[in-house]
């Protein structure tokens, strides 16, 4: 199967109360999802068994049982940079499983995996990985959530405070590890041109504060406007209805916006612009 012809599903789900957060980060998901031909599904609000986070391991399976080739799961406080690159780009036909692996403040031994964004095979080991996760109730709580119990069964254990590491190679051979771009954490990642910026670890206030902001930037820069002459500083600014200089406001509302406007980026989009330069409500 040529890699244009891989059917991709692109999900994430966040609860009522992350809805001011995950509505923003999901606008991004939709742009990258029209730009590469992917199918976007959102779920939001549905009650849970479980804590939130373990969400994917239930739901993943169950669109891979859909049909789709591959499943592109992206956390509701990861939104998107960039657009240039399609994510089909990086398989390569023999992994199950691609991800990015971070440094941790709590052990410094290795790497580890984050399952905030995944491309998940459509594969009988992936089934079997994720219905393994699933049963593993001991990590429901823990702070790392579903994260941790894949650091289990992959033997991270310095990571879990549990031992030393103790790796399965053998589960290790399924999984293919991605630049940090496809996940980057501001806090623990430098430099870089990130694809996928993810606030993972951050406050509710900060994520309100950054995410709206990243998701406006990208509602531009997805349709090819330049934004080089606007400072994230100055978005922010405007976002938090900060009085802005008769210079500022000439700055923002040029023509390559209003053109923007006038092209049709989506009623979500057009009244945060409102926000953005004229301070509505």
């Amino acid at each position: 199967m040529t890699q244009d012809r891989v059917r991709i599903c692109m999900a994430t789900s966040y609860d009522a109360k992350f809805m001011g957060i995950g509505d923003y980060a999901a606008m991004t998901h939709r742009l990258y999802g029209e730009r590469h031909g992917l199918t976007v599904v959102s779920m939001v609000g549905m009650p849970l068994e479980r804590p939130p986070a373990w969400h994917r391991v239930q739901w993943i399976p169950k669109l891979l049982g859909d049909g789709f080739d591959y499943v592109l799961w992206i956390d509701a406080d990861a939104v998107f940079r960039r657009f240039d690159v399609d994510i089909r780009s990086v398989i390569d036909g023999k992994s199950d499983l691609y991800m990015v692996q971070h440094s941790s403040p709590v052990a410094h031994t290795s790497l580890f995996p984050n399952t905030g964004v995944m491309l998940v095979r459509n594969s009988t080991w992936c089934r079997e990985l994720f219905a393994k996760l699933w049963s593993m109730e001991g990590y429901l709580t823990h702070r790392l959530w579903e994260n941790a119990a894949l650091c289990k069964l992959l033997g991270y254990n310095c990571l879990l405070g549990e031992g030393p590491d103790s790796f399965n190679h053998d589960l290790l051979s399924h999984i293919s590890w991605l630049p940090t771009d496809w996940n980057h954490i501001p806090s623990i990642c430098i430099g870089g041109e990130p694809i996928i910026r993810h606030y993972a670890g951050f406050s509710d206030e900060a994520r309100r504060r950054e995410i709206p902001v990243e998701a406006l930037r990208a509602s531009f820069i997805a349709r090819g406007v330049e934004l080089a002459d606007v400072s994230p500083e100055l978005l922010e600014a405007r976002w938090q209805k900060a009085p802005l200089t008769a210079k500022q406001r000439r700055r923002l509302y040029r023509r390559k916006f209003k053109t923007a406007v006038r092209e049709g980026i989506g009623a979500a989009v057009r009244a945060s612009i409102g926000r953005l330069i004229y301070g509505a409500s």
